[in-house]
C-alpha cells in the first residue's frame, strides 16, 4: 500500500531457535490475548450500560491501568507498545463491523494466533547484514536471512505457527522503474478455471485444500477420537459437550496430532499463497490495466443450511462449493494485483458482476440460457464461446466503461427470462460436491 509517495512491503523470516526467548514470546503471546479478551469485555459492558464506544485512546487507558493493577501486574512485562497495538487491532475490527464489512469481534481462546508488533523505530533495529534483529525486553533475535531487505524498516512483528516463530518486517521504500506491459485484460475467476482472459487463456485452479483432504479429514478424526477420549478420563460423559470455563488438560498424543493437522493447514495456505503470488506477479508485469469482477465472496460462500423453520435445500452441494470458492482465494488475489499494479503504475478496475456470465459478447444479448455450463452459446445472433472467455471479454468491456466514466451502462439491462441471475453454473455444484 502506498503512504504519499512510498511504498510498503513486508519481509518474513523464520526466526531461528532460542527456546528461552520463545518461552518470552509464548508468554507476551498468552498476555496479549488476555488484554484482546479484557477489551472486548468492557466494550460489551459498555454497550450494555447505555455507553458509547470506547475508541483506540480509550483503550489505551485501560492498557495502563491494567498493567499497573495487581491483578494483571504480570502485563507491565510486556512492551507497552505490543498491547497497545492489540488494542488498535480491536478497533480497527469494530470499525470493520462498524461499517458492516465484518462480524463482531470474537474473544480468543488459548491458541489461538496473535501477532507481536512493534511500531515505534526507536525501540527496535534491524540488523540486515547480520540477519537479526532486537526487539524491546528480549533483545536480539537472529532470523534466516532467506533475501535481503530493501527500505527502511517501520514496523516489526512476531508470530508464531506451526513450525516456529516467523518475523515479518514492514518497510517503506521508493519504487523502481518496473516493468510494465502495455496491454488491457479482463479476467473472469472461477472454479473450473481459476483464471479466464479474454485472449482465450485459462488458468487450471490450485484446489490446495481439495488436494489434502483426504489427510487432513483423517487426522482431524484422530483428534477428536483423542479429545472424546481426554473427556471421558475427566468424567465428563461422551457425546456431552464441556462444561462452561473447563480447560482440558491435553495428552502428548492430543498434542501431536493437532500439530499435525495445523502443519498440513500451514502447507495448504503457503501453497496458495505461492500460486498466487507467482501468478498475480506475471499478470502485473505484462498488463497496465486488469479488470475484475467486484465478487462479494462472503455472500457467495454463505452457508444455504437456512432455519429450522426454513430449511435449505441442496444444503451438501452449496457447502462443497463454498468450501471449492474459499480454496480459490479470490480475495487474495485481487490484493495482491492491486498493490503489485500500484507498483508498476499500473491499474485495476473492479466492476459489477452482473450478468457478465449471460451477456453475449458479440451482439450484447442477455438471456440467462445463453450459458450451458462451460458452453456460452448466444440465442440471439449464435455466437460460440468458452463461457469463462465470454464472461471475460464482458468484464473488459465493462472496466473500459468505467474509466469511461459510465460505469453502469453495460449493467442496466435486465435478464430476458424469469429466471434469477445465478453467479455460478449448476455444474459448479457437482464439481465441488
Amino acid at each position: 500500500m502506498s503512504e504519499g509517495t512510498g511504498f510498503h512491503r513486508a519481509y518474513r523470516y523464520r526466526l531461528r531457535s532460542n527456546r528461552k526467548a520463545e518461552a518470552v514470546l509464548r508468554r507476551w503471546a498468552g498476555c496479549s490475548r488476555k488484554v484482546w479478551n479484557l477489551a472486548l469485555a468492557e466494550q460489551q459492558a459498555r454497550r450494555e450500560r447505555g455507553e458509547k464506544y470506547a475508541g483506540f485512546a480509550g483503550m489505551c487507558q485501560w492498557v495502563t491501568t491494567w498493567r499497573k493493577a495487581p491483578e494483571t501486574a504480570y502485563l507491565a512485562e510486556v512492551p507497552v507498545h505490543v498491547l497497545q497495538n492489540v488494542v488498535r487491532a480491536l478497533d480497527g475490527a469494530f470499525q470493520r463491523f462498524f461499517r458492516k464489512e465484518g462480524g463482531y469481534p470474537k474473544f480468543k481462546r488459548r491458541g489461538d494466533p496473535i501477532g507481536l508488533r512493534e511500531t515505534d523505530v526507536k525501540c527496535f533495529s534491524v540488523d540486515a547484514a547480520n540477519g537479526r534483529i532486537r526487539f524491546p525486553k528480549v533483545g536480539w533475535l537472529r532470523y534466516r536471512a532467506s533475501r535481503p531487505i530493501e527500505g527502511r524498516a517501520i514496523t516489526v512483528t512476531l508470530r508464531a505457527e506451526a513450525d516456529g516463530w516467523y518475523v515479518s518486517i514492514a518497510c517503506a521504500f521508493e519504487p523502481k522503474a518496473l516493468e510494465r506491459g502495455p496491454k488491457a485484460c479482463g479476467i473472469d475467476r472461477g472454479v473450473a478455471n481459476f483464471a479466464a482472459f479474454d485472449t482465450g487463456q485459462r488458468i487450471a485452479p490450485l484446489d490446495a485444500h481439495k488436494r489434502s483432504l483426504q489427510r487432513l479429514r483423517r487426522y482431524q478424526r484422530a483428534v477428536t477420537r483423542k479429545i472424546e477420549a481426554a473427556k471421558v478420563a475427566a468424567g465428563i460423559p461422551k457425546g456431552k459437550p464441556f462444561p462452561k470455563g473447563f480447560r482440558l488438560q491435553p495428552s502428548n498424543r492430543l498434542r501431536k496430532a493437532q500439530a499435525r493437522v495445523a502443519k498440513i493447514h500451514q502447507g495448504i495456505a503457503r501453497q496458495r499463497a505461492d500460486f498466487l503470488h507467482k501468478l498475480s506477479t506475471q499478470i502485473a508485469r505484462e498488463h497496465a490495466l486488469v479488470c475484475l469482477e467486484d465478487l462479494k465472496v462472503r455472500s457467495m460462500s454463505a452457508s444455504a443450511a437456512g432455519t429450522q423453520e426454513a430449511p435449505g435445500k441442496r444444503v451438501r452441494q452449496k457447502a462443497g462449493l463454498n468450501r471449492s470458492i474459499l480454496d480459490q482465494g479470490w480475495t487474495m488475489f485481487k490484493d495482491q494485483l492491486a498493490y503489485k499494479l500500484e507498483w508498476r503504475d499500473g491499474v485495476l478496475v473492479l466492476v459489477h458482476p452482473a450478468y457478465t456470465s449471460q451477456r453475449c459478447h458479440a451482439c450484447a444479448h442477455t438471456h440467462a440460457d445463453n450459458r450451458k455450463g462451460e458452453v456460452f452459446r448466444c440465442r440471439s445472433c449464435g455466437h460460440t464461446d468458452h463461457a469463462d472467455v465470454n464472461a471475460a471479454k464482458n468484464i473488459l468491456a465493462a472496466g473500459h466503461a468505467v474509466l469511461a466514466g459510465d460505469g453502469h451502462a453495460l449493467v442496466e439491462g435486465q435478464v430476458q427470462s424469469g429466471r434469477p441471475v445465478k453467479r455460478e453454473p449448476t455444474e459448479g455444484l457437482r464439481h465441488a460436491a
